[in-house]
């Protein structure tokens, strides 16, 4: 139930969202600082109108004083009430723009964080975090500013009430302050209770919107329905719901707690101060203009010590997710990102493993131990091994998506934690087993650009090569149909093989000088792996190339094929000569082959 420390304080957040709004949209300070000097006109007019008529009065005025006298204040609140509803309607748009180029910033520090970052479970909540923190207008730096503008104001009206007060009676002025001073701490511990509960709620939450963003997910429809996932579903979200709703019922429950203290202290702020302001007209002391001045000082400050606390408590509430926001934009990259060495241009590459060991952030045991790999330049590799040995693994360390817990990657014998990771990246052409197909047109998955950028005659080609030309000619948009259906209602849909021509199509158009593929054949049956490998060989020449597959006999065509075992390599050699050691290799191609010799598929 402990909460982490947040990096920054409410008032650091507070200076940084205001450095925001210079560099993001400089007007916004100006309309604070004017949205709180009008919002002190109105309510120091209010504070006073009544008191002015009746004094007015007092003195016999003549008629023309007290007319002007209403006149003007009339005047000051109606102008400033004009001015303050059209400044919220201003402030709600201007105060987005800053929210608007903060959710740019997210999403782009997601596109281009190190992958190492992405498997940390405090960098997915804090990212999440944030994502929910500038996507919501009335949340983030948007919210902050009214907020300012809100205490700015009130602050200011309070300073007035409590020196008026002070002026006209200094025990009404402490019975005020002592019962505003009850009413911040009992809602301060009460925010300290919620603040060491924040992350365990925040969990509770994360878990509701997953649950139901799996239940709505295309992917996973299949699933919940041929395995009746409903019911199941349901209970998990709603065990998740119903702690939720407890968490955060005692926490309104303390609330109201507070509310009622505050409230019965205000009460008996008002008794004192109408007890002596009563007193004083008994004894003479009073004239009826003071006494309602009296009367509007103690109940607007009462209001307003109220909106003060209320909205100081929601600022740093809403801090705590600003400094989530800040230490996401501010994530520390172990890699080059931008920066670094440059990269030789070059035909192809050599890669080379060097004694290399990787463990998951968490695992008790590495994945990797003790690899030491050369893929020659120009060389085909293939990598073979059960389920777990760290295939994948291999292929986001070569490729550069996450560094060895010890040893060195190393392109043409240069250690690549010092070259430009970004740059590093555009040598490659990889299907990874978790590939990725977005909602966009088929142009635009195949070149990965925006469709001006796109080359269309040779996705065209790429799509061809692939094999999806007959696809493609039943499609009336050609490679301007939308894949999928969650953005477009006239999207088409891709089975699986269909998708893995995709890809293939994808890593064509890229043309990269070095080639990793991790089981980019997984969902074809074996004579259209067979086509679809001799494409790959194809593709391949004159480049670095890594295959990864389960049918040992697809990678017959590679240069050298080695065994992955336990993390280790166990085996390394040509087809020919593997089977000639009858090692573990045999083993396994033996396995295979005996099913497809009885006529069952692998």
């Amino acid at each position: 139930m402990k909460a982490d420390k947040p990096k920054y304080s409410t008032f650091q957040n507070m200076v940084w969202s205001l450095k925001c709004a210079l560099q993001y949209h400089k007007p916004i300070i100006a309309i604070i600082a004017a949205y709180i000097l009008v919002t002190v006109a109105y309510q120091t007019a209010d504070l006073f109108f009544a008191p002015q008529i009746l004094a007015c009065l007092e003195e016999r005025a003549s008629l023309g004083k007290l007319l002007r006298t209403i006149l003007l204040f009339t005047l000051i609140e109606g102008v400033s009430l004009g001015l303050m509803r059209y400044m919220h309607e201003v402030q709600n748009l201007r105060f987005r723009v800053v929210n608007r180029r903060l959710h740019e910033k997210v999403i782009e520090k997601q596109c281009t964080t190190s992958y190492s970052n992405m498997l940390s479970s405090q960098t997915v909540h804090h990212r999440e975090t944030a994502e929910n923190t500038v996507n919501n207008n009335r949340w983030g730096p948007s919210e902050i500013y009214l907020m300012l503008a809100t205490l700015g104001s009130t602050l200011f009206s309070l300073i007035s009430a409590v020196s008026l007060m002070t002026y006209l009676s200094l025990p009404i002025a402490l019975m005020s302050l002592l019962s505003a001073a009850v009413i911040l701490i009992t809602h301060q511990m009460t925010e300290m209770w919620y603040f060491k509960r924040r992350g365990d709620i925040g969990k509770l939450r994360g878990r509701i919107s997953y649950i139901a963003r799996a239940a709505q997910s295309v992917a996973a429809a299949k699933d919940i329905r041929i395995f009746s996932l409903s019911y199941w579903l349901s209970k998990v979200h709603l065990t998740a719901t119903d702690a939720y709703k407890e968490s955060m019922g005692q926490y309104k429950s303390r609330q109201f707690r507070d509310d009622a203290l505050g409230s019965f202290m205000s009460l008996l702020s008002h008794l004192f101060s109408y007890a002596y302001i009563i007193g004083l007209i008994l004894h003479g002391k009073l004239s009826v203009s003071q006494f309602v001045l009296f009367f509007n000082a103690v109940h607007f400050f009462t209001n307003w010590i109220w909106r003060f606390i209320n909205t100081l408590l929601r600022m740093k509430r809403h801090c705590l997710d600003i400094s989530a926001l800040r230490e996401f934009l501010e994530m520390d990259e172990p890699f080059h990102l931008g920066e670094g060495e440059p990269i030789p241009q070059k035909a192809t590459y050599e890669l080379r493993l060097e004694n290399v060991f990787y463990r998951y952030p968490g695992a008790e045991d590495d994945i990797l131990k003790s690899i030491n790999l050369t893929i020659r330049a120009g060389e085909k590799l293939a990598l073979v091994g059960l389920n777990g040995a760290g295939k994948s693994t291999l292929v986001k360390l070569l490729s550069g998506l996450i560094d060895p817990t010890l040893g060195r990657v190393l392109l043409d014998g240069r250690d690549i934690r010092n070259f430009n990771r970004t740059k590093y990246y555009e040598l490659f052409s990889a299907v990874f087993q978790d590939y990725s197909i977005p909602d966009f047109t088929i142009a635009e998955n195949i070149s990965m650009r925006l469709p001006d950028e796109t080359d269309r005659g040779k996705v065209e080609a790429c799509l061809r090569i692939a094999g999806l030309e007959e696809k493609l000619s039943k499609l009336p948009k050609g490679i301007d149909t939308p894949v999928g259906r969650e953005l477009y209602e006239d999207g088409t849909l891709f089975s699986g093989g269909e998708c893995q021509r995709l890809l293939l199509a994808r890593a064509l158009y890229k043309d990269a000088p070095i080639l990793l593929l991790d089981e980019p054949t997984a969902a074809l049956d074996p004579l259209a792996e067979h086509e679809m490998y001799m494409k790959y060989s194809t593709m391949s020449e004159g480049k670095t190339s890594l295959f990864i597959s389960h049918r040992l006999a697809s990678t017959r065509f590679c240069d050298r094929i080695v065994l992955l075992d336990g993390g280790i390599i166990s085996e390394q050699g040509t087809h020919e000569s593997l089977i000639a050691q009858g090692g573990k290799y045999k083993e396994l191609f033996d396995v295979q082959s005996r099913y497809y010799r009885e006529g069952v598929e692998f």
